[in-house]
């Protein structure tokens, strides 16, 4: 499984907004592609604007397709809302309890 981490910093007083707009994008978006497993957001305690969000897939293959073709639209509806990002980082995966994934299909 592959993993992305974008994170960016919010501008003040639209967090909430920021994360509404982005489980929108997954819902309507993502969420079609192929391989595509989950999101997640995240806001730091330390830095309440600081937003990362994690999205999972089933190869990296299919990370970089969603880069490529959706990712460019989808930050572009994000951009008013941000201050600065994202910062992308990209991790394979190591799962040790797949109880949750094996229900959606993702063979760990």
């Amino acid at each position: 499984m592959y993993a992305r981490f974008v994170s960016f910093v919010v501008k003040p007083n639209q967090i909430r907004k920021f994360c509404d707009e982005v489980s929108e994008i997954a819902h309507e978006v993502a969420m079609k592609r192929p391989g595509f497993v989950e999101h997640m957001i995240f806001v730091s305690e330390q830095e309440k604007r600081l937003v990362t969000v994690v999205s999972l897939w089933s190869t990296k293959t299919e990370a970089d397709q969603y880069h490529e073709e959706i990712f460019p639209v989808a930050l572009k509806k994000l951009t008013p809302l941000i201050d600065s990002g994202p910062i992308l980082q990209y991790f394979t995966t190591i799962v040790s309890n797949s109880s949750h994934l094996a229900s959606k299909g993702v063979a760990a």
